[in-house]
């Protein structure tokens, strides 16, 4: 069962990790910014749109994990935090450290794939 102490952890894990996803979209965005102010270099500008599909995708799931990663916020702060929504078990901290988002024990989540 999750305590006081590991769910301070897991929100410091979260925090730096939605620190991170902000910065990198901040500076996603920026690149966007440049990217339309190219240059008359053919070569550098075939890079930027060879590349723009892959950091799309990318940041895309920078977004995705972003959102998920808030909600998590409201999850550890509701008397739900640390238990299965499909069985009500126990979800083992060790695995919400690796998967922070996750709402699922390990058990469910494999019947779910």
């Amino acid at each position: 069962m999750m305590n006081t102490q590991d769910k301070n952890k897991l929100i410091k894990q979260i925090e730096q990790r939605v620190i991170f996803l902000k910065q990198e979209l901040l500076a996603n965005d920026s690149l966007s910014v440049k990217k339309q102010i190219q240059s008359d270099d053919s070569s550098a500008n075939l890079d930027l749109t060879i590349g723009a599909p892959v950091d799309e995708t990318v940041y895309a799931g920078h977004r995705k994990e972003l959102a998920e990663l808030v909600k998590s916020f409201e999850w550890l702060n509701s008397e739900d935090a640390g238990y299965c929504e499909l069985c009500g078990n126990t979800i083992p901290v060790a695995r919400l450290e690796v998967v922070p988002h996750s709402r699922s024990c390990i058990e469910c989540a494999a019947k779910q794939h």
